[in-house]
């Protein structure tokens, strides 16, 4: 009688551990390492046309998919770009974000976005890279890095609307008046 009590005690102790295991495990998150410098890895450098890295004023964000999902998910937290040196311009500073509700092992699509950093914020001034599908860390591996994140050389954010209509404005004035002046 004694023996089956403690074969009792023991599967019941076994179930909860059992459980408490996939419990963890169905909680662990997928992460990656938001560095685009790691070198022999991933070299993904931001730069304005001049070639001059993104600096102060700036931040970057992960955004990312699961395949088969149809909505790209915000992943936090947002980080910098680096201004120490000006090589270490256009890198971001290295952060670890958590991948909510998908596990590690898991492919994932990701790419990334820049902007200024001020509110409001203008879609126009947002630049992004292509998408690259990475395989998620996390659960005692290593975050995932963004190998496959490609560079993002020379793009020209765009212009405020306000400016651009002005600008239109202007120019359409001046058009109207040159063909007055001319007689035509």
């Amino acid at each position: 009688m004694k023996i089956n009590r403690i074969k009792r005690a023991f599967g019941t102790a076994s179930l909860f551990v059992a459980l408490l295991c996939e419990h963890d495990r169905v909680q662990a998150q997928g992460t990656i390492l938001v560095d685009t410098h790691v070198p022999g890895t991933v070299d993904a450098r931001f730069t304005l046309p001049n070639g001059t890295g993104l600096g102060a004023g700036w931040i970057a964000q992960i955004f990312g998919y699961r395949p088969g999902d149809k909505e790209i998910t915000p992943l936090f937290p947002i980080t910098r770009f680096r201004t120490d040196t000006e090589a270490d311009k256009g890198y971001v500073v290295p952060v670890i974000v958590t991948v909510p509700n998908v596990l590690p092992g898991e492919k994932y699509t990701v790419g990334m976005w820049a902007y200024p950093d001020k509110e409001p914020r203008n879609f126009f001034d947002t630049v992004g890279t292509g998408p690259v599908v990475i395989t998620l860390g996390g659960d005692g591996q290593p975050p995932a890095y963004l190998t496959g994140l490609q560079p993002l050389n020379g793009f020209i954010p765009e212009p405020n609307p306000a400016v651009l209509a002005t600008v239109g404005a202007v120019l359409l004035f001046l058009g109207s008046a040159f063909k007055l002046r001319r007689g035509t």
